[in-house]
């Protein structure tokens, strides 16, 4: 499946549907998409895919983490392919999309069933990264005027 192993289908992921730009600490979403997609080729077949065999292991940040895939989306910010902007909480990783000609020549060869199995892991990461960015852009309400609002006055 092109490319070397977890960075190919990382970098294929983004650029068949995956998130344009995500928040640059968060990488739960990409592990959970990344899980489904092996869970759902093996279902498949896919015998291209299965010769990749990710190793997983309990993390405290992740979840479930998929052993290689940060080093994967490290070397696609290495290549280019992503680009850092911002910094601390407003750090961003965005697709830098003058660098993608590589993996999507590599997407366009695909058979049509990993392809779709590729486009619908890259489109689960953009949905779970949209929904972490919202989550982390928007205010914490106070504990205090939730429970202050909820209890009725009494004169």
């Amino acid at each position: 499946m092109g490319d070397s192993g977890l960075t190919g289908i990382i970098g294929m992921m983004l650029v068949a549907g995956g998130p344009q730009e995500q928040p640059a600490g968060i990488r739960w979403p990409m592990h959970l998409a990344l899980r489904e997609f092996f869970a759902a080729s093996r279902r498949c077949g896919e015998a291209d895919v299965q010769a990749i065999r990710p190793a997983l292991r309990p993390s405290p940040d992740l979840g479930l983490e998929v052993l290689g895939a940060n080093d994967g989306l490290e070397a696609l910010v290495c290549r280019g392919v992503l680009e850092r902007k911002g910094t601390l909480r407003d750090a961003r990783l965005t697709v830098r999309h003058e660098a993608t000609s590589l993996l999507r020549r590599q997407f366009m060869a695909l058979t049509p069933r990993q392809a779709s199995l590729i486009q619908r892991a890259g489109a689960r990461w953009a949905a779970l990264a949209c929904t972490t960015s919202k989550k982390s852009s928007t205010a914490l309400r106070s504990s205090d005027s939730t429970v202050r609002s909820s209890t009725p006055n009494r004169a």
